[in-house]
């Protein structure tokens, strides 16, 4: 068996990127071993998307062998395909980039792979939730209003999205979100959980999890944060990513820079 190296030790969605990477390149050369290492913290995440037997998550603070290939989109600047250099001539679309970035990954290791389009970039999962029979099979909007830990949002104030999510409950809506809505009442100088309104975290929910729930819902409303990843490849009404800059060339997907310019 061959052994590929893989290194990367950013955020939690650079990391489940790089999963559809290892599976679809297991998907046609079933001779090899990849070790990929990573911060442990994320390998509860990442595990239910791991398709293969032959690839392995090990800790990255324990250190990696010498040859191991810097995965991370935004690796040095004198390699190819980096981010920053190539992200414009994409007009800025990620599952582009991301095309790109993995053809050329498996190409530095004399591999074919099977990316030609988004749709091979959709995040699939085997994991039996016991957790999702708590939330409602039909759902129309969830919202991934999770921090953006990378500054992909600029404008982000939490506030906002409880404004959207209190709105759109009163309206009729069912609503779930990834982080829960909570107002601050002044009088009193608390702060409390808007009633009526549904979050993944309540029944701590994993993001295999939050993709069964995507499946349910009629609306995605989504920072460009990991928990939107595995949300991909459905047929929503209305499709919003909020970042700064990135957007995707999914169906229906509306860029955004500001969750206030929603039209509902």
């Amino acid at each position: 068996m061959r052994v590929l190296n893989y290194h990367n030790h950013f955020n939690l969605g650079d990391c489940l990127f790089h999963i559809i990477y290892c599976n679809k390149l297991l998907d046609i050369n079933d001779n090899i071993v990849i070790n990929f290492y990573t911060n442990k913290q994320h390998f509860d995440e990442l595990t239910p998307f791991i398709l293969h037997n032959n690839i392995n998550l090990l800790d990255i603070d324990l250190g990696y062998p010498d040859g191991t290939i810097n995965c991370w989109i935004c690796r040095e600047s004198h390699q190819k395909c980096h981010y920053g250099d190539r992200i414009s001539k994409h007009n800025y679309y990620l599952d582009s980039f991301y095309i790109e970035f993995f053809n050329l990954l498996a190409n530095e290791v004399g591999l074919k792979i099977d990316i030609k389009t988004n749709e091979d970039l959709i995040l699939n999962s085997n994991f039996i939730s016991d957790k999702c029979i708590h939330y409602p099979q039909e759902i129309d909007y969830l919202i991934v209003n999770s921090q953006p830990m990378s500054g992909q949002l600029e404008s982000y104030e939490a506030n906002d999205f409880v404004r959207l999510a209190q709105d759109l409950h009163l309206k009729g809506h069912t609503v779930v979100t990834t982080k829960c809505c909570r107002n601050l009442y002044e009088d009193e100088g608390i702060t409390k959980e808007v009633p009526g309104l549904l979050c993944t975290r309540y029944k701590e929910l994993n993001l295999a999890e939050i993709g069964i729930l995507s499946k349910r819902s009629k609306n995605l409303i989504a920072i460009n944060t990991a928990p939107v990843i595995p949300c991909f490849g459905n047929n929503y009404d209305k499709f919003v990513i909020l970042d700064n800059q990135n957007k995707y060339s999914y169906k229906n997907c509306e860029h955004l820079t500001d969750v206030k310019k929603i039209i509902l």
